[in-house]
């Protein structure tokens, strides 16, 4: 096992969250929602679901972003996993990618 993925459900309410723990159980990073404006405006004003939903990645504990994983809008689904922001790859790129993933089916969009 690399790592685990947990989701606070009591937190998603404001802005989608993801928890990613080592195989030790200690959480190690953050994969939340990009903006938490336009995340509020997603639960509020009606058919604003269909605005797209990106999200950054962050060590646990700080506010410095690593990587992003956006949606771009075409005619069919299309994801970018940018982890320029990462070149000492402390983000394991296995994680991330199957995070990728899990994001997109996870969060049924």
């Amino acid at each position: 096992m690399l790592a685990r993925c947990r989701k606070n459900y009591l937190y998603n309410v404001i802005r989608r969250k993801w928890e990613i723990q080592n195989p030790g159980g200690t959480i190690e990073w953050l994969a939340r929602e990009d903006s938490i404006i336009l995340s509020l405006v997603r639960r509020i004003v009606p058919f604003a679901g269909l605005i797209r939903t990106n999200f950054i990645f962050q060590p646990a504990g700080s506010e410095k972003i690593v990587g992003e994983f956006r949606r771009r809008m075409t005619l069919l689904d299309r994801y970018v996993l940018d982890m320029k922001a990462d070149p000492t790859r402390a983000f394991d790129r296995r994680v991330a990618v199957a995070l990728g993933v899990m994001l997109d089916t996870g969060e049924r969009r």
